[in-house]
């Protein structure tokens, strides 16, 4: 009898530890329940619809083509909103090269952009674009003409060699902010070859060939202030060749 009975105290004890485990276990999913109610209670609830948005860093996109491009819309909740797929929303644009979100509860959505900086603008079968440093057509400008920068003039940019030292040339000619000074600064000959590159500035024109474009730029400025004080009618100026400068007037030509 007393050996049954200590058998039963045993059992007892051993069950214990199991019915702590048992509640520890459901006081846990209790816990892990009201937790997952309270996130989807605040993820429905209006508190946090968002509401406002604040665009920093943009001067080529505005505040609605941002949020277009976000693909993000007024009134959904801000809990819920994944910054990770927005981010990569937004960066599909070529306009944008870094963002970052910052959520501000209970309703505000703060963004802020770097964008890719345009060196030139692309002029071609009718429609101007916008070029950035590498030659990635950045968008279309629907507005009127930038006058700080300067114009690459094409049929068609086929010529991969030629352009890319089109968008050099009006790197350097941004750079030195000659562009700024004057209304228009155009780029041709694209299509010819690198070695065919023009440039007319202020009703000159010069055949500036591929590289060495400061030396060259130096040389022509040097050169249209004598021509300015001389009063001649240029065709135009080859700067090609690194050991002369050929001057092409209406009538004859002068070397």
């Amino acid at each position: 009898m007393a050996a049954r009975k200590r058998r039963k105290r045993k059992s007892s004890k051993r069950n214990m530890p199991r019915r702590a485990r048992l509640l520890k276990f459901a006081a846990l999913g209790v816990i892990l329940l009201s937790v997952f109610l309270g996130v989807w209670l605040l993820a429905k609830s209006s508190l946090f619809a968002l509401r406002d948005i604040d665009v920093y860093g943009n001067k080529y996109l505005s505040k609605g083509e941002v949020v277009r491009l976000m693909g993000v819309i007024y009134g959904e909740n801000l809990i819920s909103l994944p910054s990770d797929e927005v981010v990569a929303m937004l960066s599909e644009s070529k306009w944008v090269r870094e963002v970052s979100l910052r959520k501000e509860y209970p309703g505000r959505l703060v963004v802020n952009i770097e964008e890719a900086v345009p060196q030139a603008l692309l002029q071609i079968r009718g429609e101007t674009y916008f070029v950035d440093g590498e030659g990635n057509v950045l968008g279309k400008l629907n507005d009127d003409p930038v006058q700080f920068l300067p114009v690459i003039v094409s049929d068609s940019a086929r010529n991969p060699q030629a352009f890319r030292e089109a968008v050099n040339l009006a790197g350097v000619l941004k750079q030195k902010g000659l562009a700024t000074e004057r209304n228009r600064i155009e780029i041709s000959g694209v299509e010819k070859g690198p070695e065919e590159l023009t440039m007319n500035i202020d009703g000159l024109t010069a055949k500036v060939g591929q590289g060495d474009y400061e030396e060259k730029l130096r040389r022509l400025f040097e050169l249209s202030d004598e021509i300015r004080r001389r009063h001649v009618h240029v065709k135009y100026v080859d700067l090609r060749f690194s050991n002369s400068v050929i001057v092409k007037p209406f009538k004859e030509a002068l070397e």
